[in-house]
């Protein structure tokens, strides 16, 4: 049982990882970090142990020779290398003994040589799995090899996990944000061409219904015209020839109210062959007057 809350074991963080994260981490990517060197290795330990000359962390150095022969129980955290960390076939596991690399001490909560408590910290730790025969000696209950990790490591791997979520997060947010804009401007420029479409055809109306009105005023300002032509031959004789309105007849007096009137030149337009346009209008109606005057 650790007495610092400075390490978790892998179980420990897992279980954390999965609490801030809602995702699961894999002892592939934790062995993956460790050979990395992003992820130290430490081993919570109680058991059999041997000082080395040095603490050097060099895998395949037959420590046997470099030993002190003295033996002595310990208890505490060591720092392991990433070379004594394999990825077995179910879990993670510690390589330790003569021949590896050794550890190094970064709390002792209890030695059984008291004259090594104050050993010179640049040497190193022989430390041995539970089932190694220099542990054969001591209780099972007093022997502990268990893997942990610095609590702030940890704490980076779940903030740098968080923070990619994060970053997915926002980039999808974005992605959507851009999809939803781009929508928007289809939409706008649908909408463009769609006001640009009622526009004309707003205009069309617009043009068709001046052209209509303008034919209607023309239309009854004719059918007036008719009319009073037939007016004036029903009132007197030289307004009319035969049976019809004499066009003539009444172009020489329109055209001497004209001299009469002294009407300027710039009014005068539509004024010269008054009797062409008579004609026209009676031709316009004639159908609505006594066939009498239709020709």
């Amino acid at each position: 049982m650790l007495k610092s809350g400075d390490f978790y074991n892998f179980k420990d963080f897992v279980a954390l990882f999965k609490d801030i994260t809602d995702k699961s981490i894999s002892d592939t990517e934790v062995h993956r970090r460790i050979k990395s060197g992003q992820l130290t290795p430490y081993l919570d330990y109680k058991g059999a142990a041997h000082l080395t000359k040095n603490a050097t962390v060099l895998r395949g150095i037959d420590y046997v020779i470099k030993l002190f022969e003295e033996e002595f129980y310990v208890s505490g955290i060591f720092k392991l290398s990433n070379e004594n960390i394999i990825l077995s076939e179910f879990f993670l596991e510690a390589t330790l003994g003569v021949g590896n690399p050794v550890a190094q001490k970064i709390k002792i909560y209890s030695i059984s040589n008291k004259n090594l408590k104050n050993t010179d910290l640049s040497l190193g730790y022989c430390l041995y799995n539970i089932n190694d025969k220099v542990n054969e000696k001591h209780p099972k209950t007093d022997l502990k090899c268990e893997i942990v990790f610095d609590k702030e490591e940890l704490l980076d791997i779940v903030s740098e996990y968080k923070n990619k979520q994060r970053k997915n997060y926002l980039e999808n947010e974005l992605e959507e944000a851009r999809e939803y804009i781009e929508r928007l401007e289809r939409d706008r420029n649908l909408l463009e061409v769609e006001v640009s479409r009622l526009k004309r055809e707003l205009n069309n109306q617009k043009d068709s219904s001046s052209n209509n009105d303008m034919n209607n005023i023309k239309s009854q300002d004719y059918k007036v015209i008719a009319m009073m032509a037939i007016l004036l031959a029903d009132t007197s004789v030289k307004f009319k020839h035969g049976n019809r309105p004499n066009m003539q007849a009444i172009e020489r007096d329109i055209k001497n109210c004209i001299f009469d009137l002294n009407i300027d030149n710039s009014h005068l337009h539509g004024l010269d062959a008054p009797h062409k346009r008579i004609a026209t209008c009676l031709k316009e109606f004639s159908q609505y007057f006594d066939t009498n005057i239709k020709n």
